[in-house]
C-alpha cells in the first residue's frame, strides 16, 4: 500500500505506525465437557476390553494346540516303551 492509498474506513495508517500490543497467552487447558469426557473414557474402556479379549482367544487356541501335541507325544512315548518291553520279552 502506498502513501496515496487509504483504507476503506478512512484510516491511512500503516502497521509500522501501530505500537506493538502484548498477545494474550493461550490457555493451556481446553475446556472439555463432562459428557465428552465420559464418552471418551467409555470408548477407551471398551477398546481395552476388546483388545484383551482378542489376545486371550489367540493364546487359547495356541494352548489347545500345544496340549494336543503334548498328548500325541505322550502316546508316542508310551508306544515306544511298550515296543521296547515287547522286544525284551522276546529275547
Amino acid at each position: 500500500m502506498t502513501n496515496a492509498e487509504h483504507l476503506p474506513d478512512g484510516r491511512d495508517e500503516s502497521l509500522a505506525d501501530v505500537p506493538p500490543a502484548p498477545v494474550p497467552a493461550a490457555s493451556a487447558e481446553r475446556p472439555v465437557g463432562k459428557g465428552l469426557l465420559i464418552l471418551l473414557t467409555s470408548v477407551a474402556g471398551v477398546g481395552a476390553m476388546v483388545l484383551f479379549g482378542m489376545s486371550s482367544r489367540t493364546t487359547h487356541g495356541a494352548t489347545r494346540s500345544s496340549k494336543l501335541e503334548w498328548e500325541q507325544r505322550q502316546l508316542e512315548i508310551e508306544e515306544a516303551v511298550r515296543d521296547a518291553q515287547a522286544e525284551e520279552g522276546e529275547r
